[in-house]
C-alpha cells in the first residue's frame, strides 16, 4: 500500500497533524522521527533544513569587498545543509526517499 508523507513545519504541528488525522486516517505509531500508520507518514523540521550558499563559498575570485561587484546577482543560487538541523535533514529525506511514499504534502 502506498503512504502519503506529511512534512509539518515543527514537531508540535505534526503532532497536531496526526491529532486531526487520527479519527478519519487510524492510530499512528510514534517512532523516533516519525509518526506512521498505514496511510500516512508524518515527519517535521525543526525550523529552517537549508540555507543559500555565501557568495564567497561558491565564487573565490570576488575577494575584497567593492561597490565594483555590486549587485551581487549569482547565477544560481546553491543550497546547502543548515550545521545544527543537519541531522534532522537527513532524517526528513530518508522519509521522502522511501519506495512506499508516493505523495508528499508540505504542510
Amino acid at each position: 500500500m502506498t503512504k502519503t508523507l506529511v512534512i509539518a513545519e515543527k514537531p508540535s504541528v505534526a503532532q497536531d497533524i496526526v491529532r486531526a488525522l487520527t479519527p478519519v486516517a487510524g492510530k499512528f505509531d510514534k517512532h523516533d522521527d516519525h509518526f506512521e500508520n498505514d496511510r500516512y507518514v508524518v515527519t517535521s523540521a525543526v525550523g529552517h533544513l537549508v540555507e543559500i550558499q555565501a557568495p564567497e563559498e561558491f565564487d573565490v575570485k570576488r575577494g575584497k569587498w567593492s561597490f565594483a561587484h555590486l549587485p551581487v546577482i549569482p547565477p544560481y543560487f546553491d543550497l546547502k545543509p543548515v550545521d545544527k538541523t543537519k541531522t534532522r535533514l537527513n532524517a526528513v529525506v530518508k522519509q521522502a526517499k522511501r519506495k512506499d511514499v508516493t505523495q508528499l504534502i508540505n504542510a
